[in-house]
């Protein structure tokens, strides 16, 4: 039986899009340039059409990519529970989006993409309005920005503004485990939606940066699932490895 996710543009398949986008700028040699311009451009014609064809504008100006093919997926069944439960069963949602943690990459891709065309030519303009439209999409609907009843920010699991449970009962995460509301939200710290590369997006790592060390409600966000006897008490420490990686990483951000 056919499933949405059999059509699903995975990964790889936009790696090699950007890439292909990065090699167009990079080679200069005129030997390669003939060599490999064909190829090249037979990609970027490729990626062109995906996007043209794949992506899907919001009404509030926003865009996502393939929404509906994760509807299928094993991982996104239990997309429709707000919250984890005892006796949680499936609610899977018709025209399902992409997680925000996978989608994290799409900044950087359409800028590779953009930047493989003259500023201003139709082409650029295309990708340029594209990851405008990523970003009024992530500040919509993914992004939580800190309130009174968070101290944090955090991210909604799903690039529609989306915030039910992913990956429940996952190989990886063991059975009855999975991402729970803004389980998520570490993927904010890993740095790729600094590539939006807008004054608001700097200012939120510039946020983030200034807030550490977080207090522990953060990081328990932050950490994912806990693990079966719960997170080791180092992993809160702000002199511990991972929070030290963390705090860098937001830190070279805010300064892009």
């Amino acid at each position: 039986m056919a499933k949405s996710y059999f059509r699903s543009i995975n990964d790889v398949d936009l790696f090699v899009f950007a890439i292909a986008a990065d090699l167009k700028g990079f080679i200069t040699a005129p030997a390669e340039v003939k060599e490999w311009s064909p190829t090249l451009d037979d990609i970027l014609n490729i990626a062109h059409r995906t996007f043209a064809q794949e992506g899907v504008a919001q009404p509030d100006g926003g865009w996502l990519f393939q929404p509906g093919v994760w509807t299928d997926h094993p991982e996104y069944q239990y997309a429709g529970n707000r919250e984890i439960r005892p006796g949680m069963k499936p609610v899977p949602v018709a025209g399902m989006s992409q997680d925000s943690s996978h989608s994290l990459r799409f900044p950087l891709w359409l800028t590779s993409l953009m930047q493989a065309y003259p500023p201003g030519s139709e082409d650029y303009r295309f990708y340029q309005g594209l990851r405008s439209s990523l970003e009024r999409q992530f500040f919509n609907k993914v992004l939580v920005r800190p309130s009174a009843d968070f101290p944090c920010y955090r991210m909604n699991n799903f690039m529609s503004g989306i915030n039910g449970v992913y990956r429940w009962s996952y190989p990886g995460l063991g059975q009855g485990s999975g991402y729970g509301p803004y389980g998520l939200s570490s993927s904010l710290l890993v740095g790729w939606w600094v590539f939006l590369d807008t004054d608001r997006i700097r200012e939120v790592y510039r946020d983030v940066a200034a807030g550490f060390p977080w207090p522990k409600e953060c990081v328990e966000v932050y950490l994912g699932p806990t693990l079966p006897n719960g997170h080791p008490a180092s992993a809160y420490e702000p002199a511990s490895s991972s929070m030290r990686l963390w705090h860098l990483e937001v830190l070279l951000d805010s300064k892009m």
